[in-house]
């Protein structure tokens, strides 16, 4: 079952799931692994997104 849309507020941080139903693993690769921390670092520097400590 799908998880309820949740609304998204501007300038937040939310939690991204990398893991389909049942905790299998969407990623197989450690290559694939790699590019999405990438692509994770590459928007939180775009988009200047922090813990606001």
């Amino acid at each position: 079952m799908p998880r309820i849309p949740r609304g998204q507020v501007g300038g937040h941080a939310y939690h991204v799931l990398n893991r389909w139903n049942g905790g299998a693993a969407v990623l197989h690769k450690d290559g694939d692994y790699l590019r999405f921390l990438n692509v994770l670092a590459t928007a939180k520097r775009k988009h200047r997104i922090g813990a606001s400590t």
